[in-house]
């Protein structure tokens, strides 16, 4: 996404630094009512992971849509498992959901990163 890209810097000197991000898949749901809450923002990862891989990463969203909480769920499938799993975490941690003060204070939900090969 154009959001994600850093231009280089000026003493660039010629070797690749930074992340990159590939096709990503995101899908979300919500563990107990209200089930139907929507997202404002769900960050796209970016990494620089080798093949594919999906991981399932486990929220706790606050009435005020922040996420106060995310850790791996379950396996994580794919070769490069620890790359994918801390691409997930960082972009999990940084997504946003629409507040709504009648939902439970800790609001479990489960956010499944497919990282597809690039």
């Amino acid at each position: 996404a154009a959001a994600d890209y850093e231009p280089p810097s000026e003493d660039d000197s010629g070797e690749e630094e930074g992340e990159y991000g590939g096709p990503t898949t995101i899908t979300y749901a919500f563990r107990e009512e209200p089930l139907q809450r929507r997202k404002v923002d769900l960050t796209i990862p970016v990494y620089r992971c080798q093949g594919s891989g999906v991981v399932k990463v486990a929220i706790v969203v606050a009435r005020d849509g922040r996420v106060q909480s995310a850790e791996i769920s379950g396996g994580i499938e794919g070769s490069d498992r620890v790359c994918f799993a801390d691409a997930a975490i960082t972009a999990a941690r940084s997504s946003r959901f629409r507040a709504d003060f009648s939902a439970p204070e800790r609001h479990r939900a489960v956010i499944t990163y497919t990282f597809v090969a690039q």
